[in-house]
């Protein structure tokens, strides 16, 4: 096969798979962090415990993906949180999750 026809089928298969990545929608670890943290927040208050942050990686914006964050207090502890996408709107964007600290760690 000559060498212009491999650089064509290569630019192809690289179009397929731009176009393949842009198709799928992504919750960002940013807005994802957010939405724990502001969820969790008042429940931790109750028991006198603050968030300093939470750190949430990018997920699939599909119902039923899940994924697990780490939460810091300022005192040096930690938390780990598993959550889940229970709703999501493709045409909004907009989302909901489930979540729930499974485990903590003392400073």
């Amino acid at each position: 096969m000559s060498r212009s026809r491999l650089s064509v089928i290569g630019v192809i298969l690289l179009a397929t798979v731009f176009l393949a990545a842009c198709g799928e929608s992504t919750i960002t670890s940013d807005d994802l962090s957010g939405k724990v943290k502001d969820g969790l927040q008042p429940q931790l208050t109750d028991v006198r415990v603050t968030l300093e942050s939470v750190d949430c990686p990018d997920v699939k914006a599909e119902v039923g993906e899940t994924f697990t964050c780490e939460g810091a207090t300022p005192e040096g502890g930690g938390l780990t949180i598993d959550g889940k996408v229970t709703e999501y709107d493709s045409d909004s964007g907009q989302y909901d999750v489930s979540f729930e600290v499974v485990s903590t760690t003392e400073p």
